[in-house]
């Protein structure tokens, strides 16, 4: 999922895109995740780990607001130390503001 420059805001274009996530974890009953929060390399990088952070929480939010307990989320904040692209041009930059899903138990055993 990819956010404007300097938002935190989930927004309703990527209501499709969560929304599958939650219908993963709904058909998975014991299956946790884990949000990773991302910044880009555009400016101060103790304002991007905490918008990160903010990225995150909001993703975990919105899953909790669909029914999926807490207990089963976490949420980690890594700024702009993960770039998917390292250029500073405007593509480059979209690049990097996202989250991430880190899907655990999807191999359970009978």
């Amino acid at each position: 999922m990819r956010f404007p420059e300097a938002s935190a805001d989930v927004l309703p274009a990527h209501a499709l895109e969560l929304d599958r996530a939650v219908a993963i974890l709904n058909a998975l009953p014991n299956v946790t995740v884990l949000v990773i929060g991302h910044g880009d390399q555009g400016g101060d990088p103790l304002i991007s780990q905490d918008l990160s952070r903010r990225r995150a929480n909001a993703v975990s939010n919105y899953f909790v607001f669909a029914g999926i307990s807490p207990m089963r989320l976490s949420a980690r904040a890594v700024g702009d130390a993960d770039l998917l692209a390292l250029g500073d041009d405007p593509a480059a930059l979209e690049l990097n503001r996202r989250t991430e899903f880190v899907f655990y138990g999807l191999l359970v055993g009978p």
